[in-house]
């Protein structure tokens, strides 16, 4: 159940409904989403002509047939698959499908909750009179049992929430963060979205990049929802668990550093965990656990007069499993991530001499001319010989019938490597293709990253992806290998010895970083080098840097850097794997649930099977950049001839 306050929609003319796009993510939601679609459409004629997506992740319940049942009393009711089943995924999914020309606000709505009337005109008009990128709104807490009363009566406070301005908070203003209901559709695809890799916590990432950005959110305090409190001390841990955890992940993906209320139950935990292991040395250290305890039982005698209810006693116990699940799933998450990236330098970088061997030869065309020769079936690989052919217009076969979704043109473009005049020869193909698709589809370039490295143009085609160059077009960023290892060296700068050994140096040399041929060995000689190119890199570029992508799901397509792991969920698939993979998934022969668009190994022509399409051809070595145009079932080519051109 849902309440709100605020202001009669009747008092004023309601924004024009066909601006506005309804998002709902579902999954096993039979028991709430008939009276959520009602509440939200079937309140005024206006509300029933409103453009709705529900955006289903498998439901097993009878979800999907209540939906279905539904359209045909709401027109503007679609129903459409997400195979990701993470609700950000499926958000994304809706906003993909069901964007118009004409939509101008996203309202974003929870399946188990109930609406009432005016909700999304509200909605829609605070995105209008403030001008914000996004409006958020306070949720207050309701229980439908006796400890999910308590835990509602504490969540609301500063001892269950720190004093988030979005729980219970009494004030419209500017915030940093609040719980989602609107955007503007423009400032939501420019960030590209929700990060789909992310099943918790995908609304304060969000947040985060937004504020990046330079957008702004505006808590709408008279706009309020109710959500209904978990009503066991097992759910409670397992929700609070998974928070701890997403926000562990925004953590690491921004590098920015926890609020003191989000630090405090990390400390709470560990000052207890360590005092109960020593405390038999040193009794006396119990007092700290002791203390945190008796301020739990405190609390519950309070709430319980406050509240004149026995229910009340239990409010300790829920703000107990808060700090300490939250806690847990945060420091969980950060020993994850620890274990999995020395798991990771261990399995990327061999001893120094055989790095040494290996790299020098992915720096030169004769390991790009071996690396293409081994597979059986290819002819041997000859830069003349490819210098010489041009596949640009050549239709491929799509076998298995992949598409985008309907009504859009996709442009994928392989790796680019500091190619910065090949980037613009081939943008220049692009557009004149582009002028020949129909009018009413909606054109996108999704670049598949490694923009950096090996060519000298690392900058300037940077300058370029953060130029006006591609106004005319939506496009979609992905993150590279190379752009990994920028950042592993904007983390640690003696990495930098280790990326120069795959062509990092020629990016710190175009960014001034680096004088051409040089190779520092000292310590402080890399720290100097880091501390250049932290100043070289101009704002944009770094904020460029942080929005990119690991992978980006339209229709049947899934796009990718370098491939994905066989045997793992599109929504379990590790950053890493989706920049760094490549044997495991190159000679694997089982289909993943969509076909696979990447870059990242470099092969002779483009390379199209029931399982991928490959589209690295080399650039920086050979003068063929390459992209692939995707419209319905149609697969065609266009590449640049290795003319050089100025950038």
């Amino acid at each position: 159940m849902t309440g709100m306050s605020g202001a009669d929609p009747a008092d004023h003319l309601p924004p024009d409904a066909r601006h506005i796009l309804v998002v709902i993510p579902t999954l096993n939601e039979a028991k709430h989403i008939e009276s959520c679609l009602q509440s939200l459409l079937g309140d005024s004629s206006w509300s029933a002509g409103l453009a709705c997506i529900v955006a289903d992740g498998g439901s097993t319940d009878d979800t999907r047939a209540k939906v279905t049942a539904l359209k045909a009393r709401f027109p503007g009711l679609r129903l459409i698959d997400n195979p990701d089943r993470f609700q950000s995924a499926g958000i994304n999914q809706a906003v993909a499908a069901g964007v118009g020309p004409a939509t101008r606000f996203l309202i974003r709505c929870d399946a188990h909750a109930a609406y009432p009337p005016g909700f999304v005109s509200n909605v829609a008009r605070r995105l209008e009179e403030t001008g914000a990128e996004s409006v958020v709104i306070p949720m207050d807490a309701v229980g439908e049992t006796c400890f999910g009363r308590a835990n509602a009566w504490i969540v609301d406070t500063p001892l269950g929430n720190g004093g988030a301005s979005h729980r219970g908070g009494r004030t419209s203003q500017w915030v940093d963060h609040g719980h989602h209901a609107g955007f503007r559709r423009e400032a939501f695809e420019r960030l590209g979205g929700y990060d789909p890799d992310f099943s918790h916590n995908e609304d304060a990432e969000y947040d985060m990049r937004l504020a990046q950005a330079g957008g702004a959110l505006w808590l709408a305090a008279d706009l309020r929802i109710d959500y209904v409190a978990r009503s066991t001390p097992a759910s409670l841990a397992r929700q609070y668990l998974n928070y701890g955890k997403g926000r562990a992940r925004t953590s690491l993906k921004h590098g920015q550093a926890l609020k003191p209320r989000q630090a405090l139950p990390i400390l709470a935990l560990l000052a207890c965990s360590l005092s109960l292991m020593l405390s038999p040395a040193v009794p006396w250290i119990l007092l700290v656990p002791g203390g945190y305890a008796g301020l739990l039982v405190a609390t519950s005698g309070v709430m319980a007069l406050r509240h004149r209810s026995a229910c009340g006693l239990l409010t300790g116990l829920a703000a107990g499993i808060m700090h300490m699940s939250w806690a847990a799933g945060y420091l969980a998450q950060l020993a994850r991530t620890a274990a999995r990236r020395a798991a990771d330098m261990t399995r990327r970088f061999q001893p120094k001499g055989q790095a040494d061997l290996q790299h020098r030869r992915q720096n030169s065309a004769a390991w790009l001319r071996r690396r293409l020769s081994r597979h059986p079936g290819r002819p041997a690989f000859n830069l003349t010989h490819i210098k010489a052919q041009n596949w640009h217009g050549r239709k491929l076969d799509n076998a298995r019938g992949a598409q985008p979704e309907d009504g859009e043109c996709i442009y994928a473009i392989g790796d680019i490597h500091g190619r910065c005049d090949l980037l613009l020869q081939l943008l220049d193909l692009i557009d004149a293709d582009a002028a020949t698709v129909p009018d009413g589809i909606r054109k996108r370039i999704v670049f598949l990253g490694d923009y950096i490295d090996r060519g000298d143009q690392s900058r300037a085609v940077i300058d370029v992806l953060t130029s006006d160059r591609l106004d005319a077009y939506d496009t979609v960023f992905l993150a590279g290998n190379h752009e990994d290892a920028l950042f592993r060296f904007r983390e640690d700068a003696l990495f930098g010895a280790e990326w120069l050994r795959f062509g990092g140096g020629d990016t710190l040399v175009a960014y001034g970083a680096l004088s051409a041929g040089q190779r520092p060995v000292k310590k402080a000689d890399w720290i100097e080098v880091w501390r250049t190119f932290q100043d070289a890199l101009p704002e944009s570029h770094l904020r460029f840097f942080n929005q990119l992508k690991y992978i980006y799901l339209n229709g049947d397509l899934a796009f990718v850097h370098a491939g994905l792991r066989p045997g793992v969920a599109i929504a379990d698939q590790a950053p890493q794997d989706m920049m760094w993979i490549r044997e495991t998934f190159l000679h694997d022969t089982g289909p993943f649930p969509r076909f696979v668009v990447h870059g990242h190994t470099p092969c002779e022509t483009p390379e199209i099977d029931h399982r991928r399409l490959g589209l690295d051809t080399g650039a920086y070595s050979t003068g063929i950049l390459t992209a692939a145009r995707l419209l319905g079932t149609d697969i065609s080519l266009l590449a640049t001839s290795p003319v050089a051109r100025d950038c």
